[in-house]
């Protein structure tokens, strides 16, 4: 594209002229370095590591954000206040060259901030593990392997039925197996009460030297309550209070998998203890099996965080593009705001219409009325259809728990968000952005 690289290599100088990007990025580094000497040595000691690794995250992913928000925004402005867009003015400047340009360069700008934000956050957890006394293999990225599901039969699916409140019209159209997948969806997986054990079978999951992680995410009722559970594999013995929906972890060693490579767990509640605990789905007994190291994750966490904030700048550089500098940045403050926050916008529309899902027969409360209710439901949906947010992509959390980042959910992001959404709006600026704009003096 003719002038492209020229125009791009003016949008670098001027961005990296900026005394202000300097100075932010030093004092986002150093706080994130900062961080890693901050955390508390005293209480548990792989939970301390996770949560430097959160914070440090959340200032990176940030301030990345709000980058890609501003970069645009500046180029523009400097086009419009600082005249050298007159130097541009002396040979015709093809559109698509110009938005291009400043979406390339806003792009590198941000993604090299990204990769230096990464390796810092890689160093300041060496630097946060060697304080703690522990190894970084806390954040190995693992792949996951829940618990397998509980064979119900079909005396039990009616005895479920009637306990999740359906008839047998319901069982007679579902069957059992429906049912029972309810029934895995609910209260009745890997159930215990006291004096109870189960017995939970891995079929491959070793050998494995460095040993495996368990992660356990129990439901314990009355929810107050802390269960003391006991947990066997071999001839290792694990205790840990499990408190209600809070998520702890614990390690077992390569002799505890068995030589055919299957892993067996017997979890068991005492006696003496009146509590109902059970294991959801997914989430509620899985097994960690280590694939690749802390950092191979992280690199993988900054590109797909990168494919993200390639789809914001597209729609930043629409809003440089098509409007005045001020409603621009009023503009770009919204896109930042929807796309960090889009699991609040979501909670908060659900909150609010009454669609919160309720898998026990509650009543669904209706607080607005149905007209409202549908404009604010088709208004928080079209925003976050449109705008590129976080909800569900957000690799922070894969970080901290341990799961393994595939390439796959990079390549989607990059294919959903940054060329539908982002491409979308790259579009719309090459069609609303006029020539004489290059003219335009502040």
């Amino acid at each position: 594209m003719r002038g492209t690289g020229a125009l791009i290599g003016l949008a670098l100088r001027q961005a990296l002229r900026s005394r202000g990007l300097a100075a932010a990025c030093a004092a986002v580094y150093a706080g994130i370095l900062g961080l890693a000497f901050a955390v508390a040595a005293e209480g548990p000691k792989e939970a301390n590591l996770k949560f430097y690794v959160t914070a440090a995250w959340l200032l990176l992913a940030g301030f990345s954000v709000g980058l890609i928000a501003y970069l645009p925004l500046r180029f523009f402005g400097a086009e419009r206040a600082g005249r050298q867009a007159l130097l541009l003015g002396t040979r015709p400047v093809p559109r698509a060259a110009f938005i291009a340009a400043r979406f390339c360069a806003g792009a590198l700008i941000t993604g090299a901030v990204l990769a230096a934000g990464c390796a810092v956050i890689g160093a300041g957890a060496g630097v946060c593990a060697r304080r703690l006394g522990i190894e970084t293999e806390a954040l190995t990225g693992c792949a996951v392997r829940p618990a397998p599901p509980k064979p119900v039969s079909a005396g039990r699916a009616r005895e479920l039925a009637e306990a999740l409140g359906r008839d047998a019209a319901f069982l007679e159209r579902h069957g059992a197996d429906g049912v029972a997948a309810m029934a895995r969806e609910s209260l009745a997986v890997w159930r215990l009460t006291e004096g109870q054990s189960a017995t939970i079978v891995w079929p491959d999951a070793g050998p494995r030297e460095g040993g495996v992680r368990v992660r356990v995410k129990a439901r314990v009722f009355p929810p107050l309550e802390l269960a003391e559970v006991e947990f066997r594999a071999g001839t290792e013995i694990v205790r840990r209070e499990l408190q209600n929906g809070v998520a702890c972890e614990f390690r077992l060693p390569g002799a505890a998998i068995g030589p055919d490579g299957a892993l067996g767990l017997t979890v068991t509640l005492p006696a003496d203890r009146k509590l109902l605990v059970y294991f959801p789905p997914e989430d509620g007994l899985a097994l960690y099996l280590p694939e690749i190291g802390f950092g191979a994750n992280l690199a993988r966490a900054g590109l797909l965080f990168f494919a993200f904030t390639a789809a914001v700048g597209g729609f930043t550089v629409l809003s440089g593009a098509t409007l005045s500098r001020a409603v621009s940045a009023l503009a770009a403050a919204v896109i930042v705001f929807a796309a960090l926050s889009a699991n609040m916008l979501s909670e908060a529309a659900a909150q609010f219409t009454g669609t919160r899902g309720h898998s026990h027969g509650e009543a669904v409360p209706e607080p607005l009325p149905p007209a409202l209710r549908a404009v604010w439901q088709k208004a928080v949906a079209g925003m976050l259809a449109v705008i590129p947010t976080t909800r569900g992509i957000d690799p922070g959390v894969e970080l901290v728990e341990g799961r393994t980042i595939g390439f796959g959910a990079a390549a989607a992001v990059a294919a959903h968000g940054t060329l539908l959404r982002g491409g979308g709006a790259l579009v719309l600026a090459w069609l609303l952005f006029r020539r004489r704009e290059l003219g335009k003096r502040g």
